[in-house]
């Protein structure tokens, strides 16, 4: 059965994903704005305080772009995204999340489209994530061997690639002038416009940062004050530099120490009204890292700005809570339920959007679970670009013996690239992905003239065999020919409808389902 299990545990992954190397010190204040290898990274943060004296602002160019730093940008009238190959996403992933466990030796496609509905593959890629655009520039960030990741920029035709050194990329500001990267300890802003001193601030070695984002004037930052021996937080700051003087540090204050919580505080939304602004973060605890608490700043890019609006120690009992929205206008602000993915809420096959005014449809039934197949589908990614909806769906097969405990595993056999335009309620699949075939040990039991009863077996027959009582029902196609040896009259089933283990063995073969997850073949083990 498909149990698609949505949990902010996956973060967790990610943090592991977006660990990479500390950064190095700058040597010479003439370095050129993009670096070509790692070794000239090592040389640019002792002036990486220092702004550029020489920009040419008026290079930077964004008009009409939408979404940026996202899986769909619009630049135009055209949207851009990137279509996973076969190895660039791991093949299992917990939870179904493929999206968070990129590889370093995959192959992908950075595609085009276009407002007519045709698609271009413009160049060949291995990056992973979201992709962000400035000045007729990709900025893309990729895995390395060591599990680490970098970044780099290309034009848009895949050529003229520039290294920016380790570290994902973690935001742009919305003219596309500054560009944030980094890691989970460590981050620096670029101004890309720069011809002389790319980076306006880097954070100090061995001085733990996390990047916030942009805000009108400048950015913000969040860095840990420790005791005297170095081993415990006192406190929690969060501070900021202006983009007109980004060597003088701004205090904005301290985040409030939560008793309520032996976790510490996630960074989770940053939400902008004019000179104001609107931090939330997450507290969360167990193995499961489920969310347990919320607090919601407001502040300016000001001394002394930050004070704490809401405290929610009473999360509602259930199953994965989500962090909460903010809508603020003119200083009044409506906070709100927040959805599975942010502002829009994924229910299985459905996607809904939130705002003020609550929860409203955007696609419905988009795809049928069916509670007795190995196979379904799930909704990897949903945005919503300047009204159009744009999807990632994956077509997977749930492999219990690769679970992590209570954590769920899938493996990707296709995924479909779909959108619905503004004012329609009709989705049309643009692009895909498939795999060949995907093989599944199997123990069978023939049931009727052309169903299958069968549970599913690890790759390697020396494995324990986990989730032994997991059994599935699939109809037999007209086109396998197979004499079973193992037959029962009919499937038994529990009180919660789930199929039950027959008490007769039954025989070893290996099924074969395509990308759609329709069972192709039978063959003997």
């Amino acid at each position: 059965m498909i149990k698609r299990v949505r949990s902010v545990f996956v973060m967790l992954c990610m943090g592991m994903i977006l660990c990479s190397c500390t950064l190095s010190q700058k040597a010479e204040s003439d370095t050129k704005t993009e670096q070509s290898s790692e070794s000239s990274d090592k040389t640019e943060k002792s002036d990486a305080k220092k702004q550029g004296e020489n920009q040419d602002n008026g290079n930077v160019q964004n008009e009409n772009i939408i979404n940026n730093g996202a899986y769909f940008v619009k630049i135009g009238s055209d949207i851009y995204f990137r279509k996973y190959g076969e190895y660039a996403l791991e093949k299992n992933a917990l939870f179904g999340e493929f999206l968070e466990y990129p590889t370093y030796t995959g192959i992908s496609w950075i595609c085009r489209l276009r407002e007519d509905g045709k698609v271009e593959e413009l160049f060949k890629d291995s990056g992973y994530g979201k992709l962000y655009y400035s000045n007729q520039r990709f900025y893309l960030s990729e895995m390395t061997d060591d599990g680490t990741s970098k970044s780099y920029s290309v034009n848009m035709e895949g050529e003229d690639r520039k290294e920016l050194g380790a570290g994902a990329i973690l935001g742009i500001s919305e003219n596309g002038q500054y560009l944030a990267k980094g890691d989970w300890d460590s981050a620096v802003v670029i101004d890309l416009s720069s011809k002389e001193t790319p980076y306006i601030w880097a954070s100090e070695e061995g001085s733990p940062v996390v990047f916030l984002g942009f805000v009108n004037d400048g950015f913000l930052i969040e860095g840990d004050n420790y005791s005297g021996d170095g081993y415990n937080v006192t406190s929690r700051q969060i501070f900021g530099r202006s983009f007109d003087k980004p060597e003088e540090n701004i205090i904005v204050g301290n985040l409030n120490e939560n008793k309520e919580s032996y976790s510490s505080p996630e960074f989770k939304r940053l939400t902008e009204d004019g000179k104001e602004f609107y931090l939330t973060f997450g507290y969360y605890g167990g193995t499961g890292h489920f969310l347990e608490n919320v607090e919601i700043y407001k502040a300016r890019l000001e001394e002394n700005s930050l004070e704490l609006i809401s405290q929610d120690t009473g999360i509602q009992e259930e199953t994965a809570p989500n962090i909460p929205l903010i809508f603020a206008n003119n200083g009044k602000i409506d906070i709100v339920a927040g959805g599975s993915d942010g502002e829009l809420d994924i229910d299985e096959g459905s996607v809904y959007k939130i705002d003020r005014k609550g929860r409203q449809p955007l696609i419905s039934d988009l795809f049928k679970v069916d509670p007795n197949s190995q196979t379904g589908k799930s909704i990897g990614k949903a945005e919503l670009v300047d009204g159009d909806l744009l999807l990632m769906v994956f077509t997977q097969i749930y492999t219990p013996y690769q679970d992590v405990g209570w954590r769920m595993s899938y493996s990707r056999l296709n995924t479909e690239y779909i959108v619905v335009r503004k004012g329609g309620d009709k989705p049309k699949v643009f692009e895909q992905w498939s795999d060949s075939e995907f093989k599944q040990n199997a123990e069978v039991w023939k049931t009727g003239e052309n169903t299958l009863l069968y549970r599913p077996l690890p790759d390697n027959p020396t494995e324990s065999e986990l989730s032994t009582d997991i059994v599935y029902y699939v109809p037999i196609p007209e086109s396998v020919k197979y004499n079973f040896s193992a037959q029962i009259s009919s499937p038994q089933q529990d009180e919660y409808g789930e199929f039950k283990l027959p008490d007769t063995e039954g025989e070893k073969l290996q099924l074969i389902f395509d990308h759609t997850g329709a069972l192709r073949d039978i063959v003997k083990e």
